[in-house]
């Protein structure tokens, strides 16, 4: 599950430009833009298909869902890639 995660940041990190797009955008800007659409697409949902067949065996184990994690929720969901990316870094120094 790992390199599809790695494969969908990849392809938001691409499409990241749109924020601030270009004055033009040329065809072959386009047609990698859109590449990296489909890619995070196809990505989401193996990664979604996953997540659900880990969580059904997991119960199935008898393992209880962990609880969310705050500060996780909090950074994730303000959709502030900055600060988002300032917390993974953070994790992954713990590790």
């Amino acid at each position: 599950m790992r390199v599809w995660l790695d494969q969908e940041s990849e392809a938001w990190q691409t499409l990241s430009v749109l924020r601030n797009p270009p004055r033009e955008i040329v065809g072959g800007d386009l047609l990698r833009l859109r590449g990296a659409l489909v890619t995070a697409q196809w990505a989401e949902s193996l990664i979604t298909l996953n997540a659900g067949r880990q969580v059904r065996l997991s119960r199935q184990l008898g393992i209880a869902d962990p609880p969310p994690e705050k500060t996780r929720v909090e950074k994730f969901c303000t959709l502030n890639e900055e600060a988002w990316l300032q917390y993974v870094r953070s994790l992954e120094l713990r590790n």
